[in-house]
């Protein structure tokens, strides 16, 4: 099971499970059951959007690169 890198809270692994589809027909995700972002060729998964946003504004302090 996937782990936020700031908060340390487990992630559902039903975050990608799509909820539905957009008019083009693009997957649509529910951010409450989180969210990820790609980074450094690594997958990171985080619990809210908060999390995300402070893990853009400085990934070295919770990553090893």
């Amino acid at each position: 099971m996937p782990q936020c890198p700031v908060c340390a809270k487990d992630i559902s692994e039903t975050i990608d499970t799509p909820v539905g589809r957009t008019v083009a027909g693009t997957p649509e995700l529910d951010p409450a059951r989180g969210t990820k972002r790609y980074w450094d060729g690594v997958w990171y998964y985080f619990e809210k959007l908060s999390c995300r946003s402070r893990f853009d504004s400085a990934p070295a302090n919770y990553t090893d690169s």
